[in-house]
């Protein structure tokens, strides 16, 4: 059994307005993790969208999770401080 989640049209709308911040601001990770969930919204297939954007399918479903779960913030890539 296949089952696929949805993403709204406003959440779609949100994306692309974020994607164009993004592009301004030269957040090029940004800007891959909301090309690859406005592909998945489009209905492309997750073997697809891997092969397309050179990713992983898990990363594709871990971004999705992060958008449903905790919004459109939670895709900004968090870079880990390292301290001694």
């Amino acid at each position: 059994m296949n089952i696929r989640i949805r993403i709204s049209n406003e959440t779609v709308k949100q994306m692309i307005t974020l994607l164009q911040k993004t592009y301004k601001s030269g957040d090029a990770q940004m800007a891959c993790r909301i090309l690859v969930l406005l592909d998945y919204s489009r209905g492309d297939s997750p073997n697809e969208i891997a092969a397309k954007h050179g990713i992983a399918i898990s990363s594709l479903y871990l971004w999705l999770h992060k958008l449903l779960v905790e919004g459109l913030h939670s895709l900004k890539p968090k870079f880990a401080c390292w301290r001694r």
